[in-house]
């Protein structure tokens, strides 16, 4: 499970982690999906195949076709569910039966309400912000520890600081006769 805020958090995820699939399906359910992101890295162009969705059927229809692909990309899996004219009761079981099918092999990130069963099935769930330095990840485990911008490194790592009494040591009263 993804929570951001940036529309970069996907392409940024499926550079990080496409050397480990080899084929990786990026499912479009709010016309956000577009390769400017690989350009410089023709390679995970061919792994990257993207699909759109303009209803929940379609969505519905595009998981349940999954089956030849290491990893599927779904931002906002929950969006046409949600807007869609079906009735409310159907739509929530075409959304379950659509998080059923995909079973574990998924990041995705949620819009409404209606995610939340998604969000309760998620193993694991990755904060990704957009930060003045770059992408800022955090899981329960770990955070961004630094950040690439061009020839230099930026570390989170705070400084520091050594105070005087760390320093000096303690005089011993001694006695000489």
């Amino acid at each position: 499970m993804v929570k951001t805020d940036t529309m970069l958090a996907f392409p940024a995820l499926i550079k990080m982690l496409a050397s480990k699939h080899e084929k990786i399906l990026w499912i479009d359910s709010s016309n956000q999906a577009n390769t400017h992101s690989f350009e410089s890295k023709p390679r995970l162009l061919d792994k990257i195949h993207i699909a759109r969705a303009f209803t929940a059927l379609q969505h519905h229809q595009l998981c349940k076709n999954t089956g030849e692909y290491d990893l599927i990309i779904a931002p906002e899996i929950d969006k046409l569910y949600n807007e869609s004219s079906l009735y409310k009761s159907e739509s929530v079981e075409l959304f379950e039966n659509t998080l059923n099918t995909l079973d574990g092999k998924i990041i995705c990130s949620i819009q409404s309400r209606l995610g939340i069963k998604a969000e309760k099935m998620a193993e694991n769930t990755i904060k990704i912000e957009k930060t003045s330095q770059g992408l800022k990840y955090s899981t329960k485990s770990s955070k961004t520890k630094m950040y690439h911008k061009n020839c230099f490194i930026q570390t989170t790592v705070p400084a520091y600081e050594v105070t005087k009494e760390q320093w000096e040591e303690p005089i011993k009263h001694t006695e000489t006769v």
